[in-house]
């Protein structure tokens, strides 16, 4: 994280990643209107990985305890390598489907179909998508 500081004199917070060898970039916000706490927080928290711990957490009371697990054991095993690190924001369908995809393509359809398949998967974009609430519908681009 940075700050980025362009011609005419603005300041903004920057998050710089990597994916699929490609760096990207997050605009956090603008500086002083966002504080360096506040960006710090941004970073960590609009990531895959962690609202999906956030997720899992609101939705587990719902599930048995081994079925809880296996679905994070999952999300971490074949989802969280390919989309942990990046913003929540930035994923798109296109890439969601590549996972889920991966998945089968080694034969786990089990797990492509169910733990980590689209139903989850969209449940924890929605989530995360929609301000920590899980709702039916949002824009999501491919």
């Amino acid at each position: 994280m940075y700050l980025y500081i362009n011609t005419g004199g603005g300041k903004l917070w920057r998050f710089d990643f990597s994916y699929n060898g490609k760096r990207k970039t997050l605009s956090i916000g603008k500086y002083p209107t966002v504080s360096l706490v506040e960006a710090r927080q941004a970073a960590v928290s609009n990531t895959f990985r962690n609202i999906a711990a956030e997720w899992h957490k609101h939705r587990e009371t719902g599930l048995t305890g081994n079925h809880a697990a296996r679905v994070w054991d999952s999300l971490g095993k074949d989802v969280f390598p390919t989309l942990g690190s990046l913003s929540i924001s930035e994923i798109k369908v296109s890439q969601v489907k590549e996972v889920i995809e991966a998945v089968a393509a080694r034969g786990a359809l089990e797990t492509a179909g169910g733990y980590c398949g689209a139903s989850n998967l969209f449940s924890l974009m929605r989530y995360g998508r929609n301000g920590r609430k899980t709702i039916p519908l949002f824009h999501w681009e491919v």
